[in-house]
């Protein structure tokens, strides 16, 4: 794991698993077979703590979750060779530490 994200944020994401820089376009943070709480499945997620799409930071996890999440968003992009998708939801802001981003972001699941 490396640039351009503090090793100490990254570390703090692996408590929650595998965890592995991607650039897709952008470097992103992928975070492997996560669980929803909640939701019995498990999905990789994918931060992009960068302005995309409209949004200050983006999650794009590698399923969607049939009974969670307001506003899936029409467009699926692909990175990595599959789709990804997200949800509309824009109640998370830039500055924060990368963990602090996607407790964010997994609040529009509970």
């Amino acid at each position: 794991m490396s640039a351009p994200f503090p090793p100490d944020q990254l570390e703090e994401l692996a408590q929650l698993g595998e965890v592995s820089i991607v650039d897709a376009p952008s470097p992103m943070v992928l975070i492997h077979d996560h669980k929803l709480v909640g939701i019995p499945s498990e999905v990789d997620l994918l931060l992009c703590p960068w302005p995309r799409e409209g949004y200050p930071t983006r999650l794009f996890l590698s399923a969607r979750i049939a009974t969670k999440g307001p506003n899936w968003r029409p467009e699926t992009p692909v990175f990595l060779g599959r789709p990804w998708y997200g949800v509309s939801f824009n109640h998370v802001h830039a500055n924060q530490r990368l963990a602090q981003m996607l407790s964010a972001h997994l609040g529009a699941f509970v």
